[in-house]
């Protein structure tokens, strides 16, 4: 079944959509005796290039957020962020007992139905990844997302399950609703005590103090002890402990949102969230100016390009190689300025990486015809056509047969 949304009324038959958004799937789990529905997003490419695996989004209340989360991805992949799966897990069951992670002995009056979050973690660590694994293309690096309560659940696991997710996203997390049980305080003491190599968490907080019509700021608020401040009071005195804690090796970072509510917050929060954990990912446009420079030698630049997967491959945790379409891109623009030694360099790096691409050979015979060399040309459209067999290649060798 596919998530559609349309302009359109959905009891049509002749129904045309605008987009898709997901597909819907489900699992039966063991740990929760139930069920459990889950909404995929698989980025576009997916299509293109059977082989490609991706990072993997878990998200939190999947049937509000993921549309929400999906648009921010879909603005920021490969240019600030890399593609990902995005994984939007049904929290409507019994939203408090999944997220809500230790039943308190005395809940607070405003959170009246504890939950068994530490038992949601297990599934979603014990059953819920290793499906996703075994039904999708992915990778091991992964990022959780969670809002209010599901931010409470996500700091949790991040503190007691650290071993599944790489980045943390928190938005607004509801730190106040663990009545006499302090999540504050026993979050702040893993912050003090424990190291977090490798571990990304980001905190959005709302303006929740602006609905009160309080005359409050985030320095002021810390002072004032009324229930209707405890919920960004406890969200500022975690963020403040996490900024000073440096040398527990959290990659840490958290922003105030004057102008959004605890709802609104989400769109802005994750974006900067998502630029914030792949601050290492985007192209450095300075590299790329000195790969075209014509003072640059060849190796040099080969170096330079090769350097930025070298570093995602550092931050993933595994081999990441260059696109094809991105090395084809760059031989060609070297191509058009002039830059032939190079532009060869990198559609032979292209080859190397990509022998059983027909499409990387018909680039060189680009090369050798812009250099009049039409028996190179033809070598290399042959290949392709070998690999292929598509009739462009073959009418391809016929206009370089007839042209020698």
């Amino acid at each position: 079944m596919i998530i559609h949304n349309s302009l359109f009324s959905q009891s049509k038959k002749d129904q045309q959509y605008l987009f898709e958004i997901g597909l819907v799937d489900s699992l039966y789990s063991k740990t929760l005796d139930e069920y459990r529905k889950i909404w995929v997003h698989v980025p576009e490419s997916v299509t293109s290039d059977k082989k490609k695996k991706y990072p993997v989004l878990i998200v939190l209340d999947g049937d509000t957020q993921l549309l929400k989360i999906s648009a921010i991805l879909q603005q920021l992949e490969r240019v600030k962020v890399p593609e990902m799966i995005i994984i939007g897990v049904d929290n409507n069951t019994n939203r408090l007992r999944d997220l809500t992670p230790t039943k308190p002995h005395n809940p607070s009056p405003a959170s009246p139905l504890p939950g068994d979050g530490e038992k949601f973690t297990q599934f979603i660590q014990n059953e819920l990844l290793p499906y996703v694994d075994s039904k999708y293309p992915t990778t091991p690096y992964r990022t959780f997302f969670g809002h209010s309560i599901g931010g409470l659940l996500v700091l949790n696991s991040l503190f007691l399950n650290s071993a599944s997710f790489d980045n943390y996203i928190a938005i607004d997390p509801s730190l106040w609703r663990g009545g006499d049980y302090d999540y504050l305080k026993e979050y702040s003491t893993y912050l003090e005590n424990n190291q977090f190599f490798h571990k990304s968490l980001f905190v959005g907080v709302a303006n929740t103090m602006s609905i009160l019509n309080l005359n409050l700021d985030t320095i002021s608020v810390l002072k004032d002890n009324s229930r209707a401040t405890e919920h960004i009071r406890h969200i500022l005195t975690f963020a403040k402990t996490a900024n000073v804690n440096r040398q527990n090796k959290l990659n840490f970072d958290w922003k105030y949102y004057d102008n959004e509510d605890h709802n609104s917050v989400v769109l802005r929060s994750t974006y900067d969230a998502l630029c914030f954990l792949f601050s290492w990912y985007p192209e450095n446009k300075n590299d790329l100016m000195k790969i075209k420079n014509a003072d640059t030698p060849v190796d040099e630049a080969l170096n330079i390009f090769n350097k930025r997967y070298k570093e995602q491959s550092s931050h993933f945790g595994y081999t990441v190689m260059p696109e094809e379409q991105v090395i084809n891109r760059l031989g060609y623009q070297l191509l058009s300025m002039g830059e032939s030694e190079k532009s060869y360099a990198f559609f032979k790096m292209n080859i190397d990486y990509y022998p059983k691409s027909p499409n990387v050979y018909d680039s060189m015979a680009d090369y050798f015809e812009s250099e009049k060399d039409k028996e190179n040309a033809l070598k290399y459209v042959r290949i392709a056509y070998e690999i292929s067999g598509e009739d462009y290649y073959k009418d391809r060798i016929k206009k370089l047969e007839s042209n020698k």
